[in-house]
């Protein structure tokens, strides 16, 4: 299994945040090199969404770390936390623990536990971009997220 197939059980950890990222995307930078004219039609929205989506959500969300020029210690939380996550799923043993141990048992494994706190680091790297005070992305967040 690649890389591409193991983003989407992880980021659904995240997905509030994550999905909200991708939609503000749009209202950010989606008619930036779109003539006004061009801007307005439908053709072109749905043209972008699936160039855009089309893009692993590890890129699209790299992508959006860079063009909101998160801060280093943002996108070093949030993408090492994935980096460390798709090391342990790597992991021949990890990932065999992982799919055999009993929900009951989850608790006391060090492989599960080590995932779920990447999986909340993850989640505060993401809460800590889309709350900078004084950014477009805040803006929206404040007009269009519910946490």
């Amino acid at each position: 299994m690649g890389p591409a197939q193991h983003e989407a059980p992880f980021l659904t950890k995240a997905d509030s945040s994550y999905g909200n990222a991708r939609m503000f995307s749009w209202r950010l930078h989606g008619l930036e090199s779109a003539s006004t004219e061009e801007s307005r039609t439908v053709e072109n929205a749905i043209s972008y969404f699936e160039g855009y989506f089309s893009r692993p959500p590890l890129k699209i969300l790299a992508d959006e770390l860079l063009r909101t020029e998160a801060p280093l210690k943002i996108c070093s939380t949030v993408l090492s936390a994935y980096d460390q996550f798709l090391a342990i799923l790597d992991n021949k043993d990890a990932r065999t623990e992982l799919e055999t141990i009993p929900r009951e048992l989850a608790e006391r494994s060090s492989v599960f536990q080590g995932i779920r706190q990447l999986s909340h680091e993850f989640r505060h790297g993401l809460l800590d971009w889309l709350h900078m005070p004084e950014t477009p992305l805040y803006a929206l967040v404040k007009q269009y997220a519910l946490f």
